[in-house]
């Protein structure tokens, strides 16, 4: 397995748990995403600010496709599930 699938998957995994975590405390749970998509893409500079905003918009689109995917799969746990999905292809 290349290093790249590996961290997709551990991210997915991550994301769903947290998820899961951030519902049970009441926290914001898209919050998360921003915090995650920023760490992948801070290298320094210009460069790493402009893709650590189109990072977050992204990371924002993604959670509201997961804040409101859930009348098509349902809350729950498919929801948390899909989480995971959708954390690992971003």
């Amino acid at each position: 397995m290349s290093p790249l699938i590996a961290i997709a998957i551990t991210t997915g995994i991550l994301s769903a748990i947290w998820g899961w975590i951030a519902v049970a405390l009441g926290l914001i749970s898209w919050v998360g995403f921003l915090g995650c998509t920023s760490y992948f893409a801070s290298s320094g500079g210009y460069k790493a600010l402009l893709q650590t905003m189109l990072c977050n918009v992204s990371g924002m689109l993604w959670a509201l496709l997961l804040i409101h995917g859930d009348t098509w799969w349902g809350a729950g746990v498919a929801g948390y599930m899909m989480t995971g999905v959708v954390a690992t292809l971003m």
